[in-house]
This record gives C-alpha cells, sequence and structure tokens, in this order.
C-alpha cells in the first residue's frame, strides 16, 4: 500500500457522513504533519523531479499517508517569467478526495482554505525562468509554518510538559512557607486562615477541584470556573487561586498555541 486517504471518502451512499466525521477530528486533534515516518522529507531526484518521503498528515479532519516513496515532476520552466510551485495536501470537499500533488504557478501567501477545498503547503519551489533544473537553494520547507501546514503535537506529550512547566513554577512553596514563618505570630494566623480557606475550597465540585489543571484545545465548561493559564493576573473573585499561584496565572500556554491549559478556579466569589 503506497497512498491511503480518508475518511469515508468516495461514494455519497456511504454510510457515515464524512463531513460530519472529520469536523470531530479536526476539532478535536487539529492539522498538520504527524511524528511518522520520515514526516514527508523532499529531496531533488533530478532535473525537475522530487521525491517525497513516508509520511502522514490530518487536514481539515481527513488524513493523507504514504508508505513508500513518491515522485513529482514539475511542469517545464517559463522561458519569461519565474514562478512558484508547491508540493501540497489538497483536499476537495465537493469532490470527496484527498491527495499530494505538485500545484504550479501558487502564490505562497495566498489563503489555503475556502469552503470546498483545503490545502496544506509541505515545500515551496522556486522555479527560474528558463531552467532545466531544480537546485537545493530553490527549495523552501514550509511544514513547520502553521500558516501553511504545521506539526501535530501528541497530547501526551502536551500534557508531560505542562505537568512539568507547572511543577517547576511551583517549587519554590518551601522558601515561601520560610518566609511566612519567619513574619511571626501575626502573619502565622493569617496564613492558618489562608489554609484553612484553600482546604475547604479544594473539596471537589462535580469532579474537579481548585487548583485542578486540563488541557484541551476548547475552553472547559463553565468557562467562568476556569482561568486560562497564560500568565495574566488573577481575575477578582478567586481569592483561593490567587492565594495558591500568587498574582498572576502560570505561563503554561499562549494564544496561539493549539493546545491550552486552563485551571479550576470554582465558582466566582462577589463581594
Amino acid at each position: 500500500m503506497a497512498l491511503s486517504c480518508g475518511f469515508c471518502l468516495g461514494s455519497l451512499e456511504t454510510r457515515w457522513d464524512a463531513g460530519q466525521f472529520s469536523q470531530a477530528v479536526d476539532a478535536a486533534v487539529g492539522e498538520g504533519i504527524t511524528a511518522a515516518a520520515d514526516q514527508f522529507a523532499l529531496e531533488i531526484d533530478h532535473d525537475f523531479t522530487v521525491t517525497l518521503h513516508p509520511g502522514y498528515a490530518l487536514a481539515a479532519g481527513r488524513f493523507v499517508g504514504s508508505d513508500e516513496d513518491l515522485s513529482f515532476t514539475l511542469p517545464v520552466a517559463d522561458n519569461y517569467v519565474d514562478r512558484y510551485d508547491a508540493v501540497a495536501i489538497r483536499v476537495d470537499k465537493a469532490n470527496r478526495t484527498a491527495a499530494i500533488e505538485v500545484q504550479a504557478d501558487v502564490v505562497p501567501d495566498a489563503p489555503l482554505r475556502n469552503g470546498s477545498t483545503h490545502t496544506l503547503f509541505l515545500f515551496l519551489l522556486y522555479v527560474r525562468r528558463g531552467a532545466t533544473v531544480l537546485r537545493p537553494e530553490d527549495i523552501t520547507d514550509v511544514r513547520d509554518d502553521p500558516a501553511r501546514c504545521g506539526y501535530l503535537t501528541p497530547l501526551s506529550a502536551v500534557a508531560n510538559d505542562v505537568e512539568y512547566v507547572y511543577q517547576f513554577l511551583t517549587s519554590g512553596i518551601d522558601q515561601e512557607i520560610d518566609r511566612i514563618t519567619a513574619l511571626g505570630d501575626q502573619a502565622m494566623r493569617r496564613a492558618d486562615q489562608a489554609i484553612a480557606g484553600i482546604d475547604q475550597a479544594i473539596a471537589h465540585v462535580g469532579g474537579h477541584a481548585v487548583g485542578d489543571l486540563l488541557t484541551a484545545r476548547r475552553a472547559p465548561s463553565p468557562e467562568s470556573a476556569w482561568l486560562l493559564c497564560d500568565g495574566r493576573a488573577v481575575p477578582d473573585g478567586y481569592p483561593h487561586i490567587r492565594t495558591l499561584v500568587g498574582e498572576n496565572m502560570p505561563q503554561l500556554c499562549a494564544a496561539g498555541d493549539r493546545y491550552r491549559t486552563w485551571m479550576y478556579a470554582g465558582r466566582m466569589q462577589i463581594g
């Protein structure tokens, strides 16, 4: 088996709705190249022929994978005008197809997604006017560009990284306890009151405890009970979270991350 694709492509008489299933896959996982095989590495074979090595990717919830080398030959160069070609994964929703192909004379920064087609650029190939061969410097690898393609990060790796960062950010708790102790009896009484409040707050509500972390593609529900770990100031109304992490939330993710991390904060306290 060389090239494979899916899900549920083909006749409209198939049992399952491929569009609905693919939307679910896209929402849960995202799109890009996985760590499988050679991740669609490219090399020049000869003249205008390139070889794409095995790989596996998701685009718009459909998968395209190859377990053997694929060969592509570019159209001949124009005698007067330079151009860009692209090795791309293209999903045609209307015709229910997904394939890897060479697209000739592309605009490198053009939108790659519309209502009926969905394209991921893997490589841009600069075809010089009058050229008879393709040179290594003519190839631009755009696989790691999220706007054009990107790589899929396994959820297990994301969760492990989040746990490591969170433990690192909170590892200074021993020093903080020593500092509070040195402040004397008054500070100790205040600390006891804060600890008592935390103990009450960490009682499980709906299966979650205050301070629990959740990594996902979409915000958990209810949104008011979860605070995004993006380094911003802890909002008013969450005193137990402020006592737990300080004035700012841990910096565990950024706005553009495919997977983001939230902390369970419980019900907002007013007044």
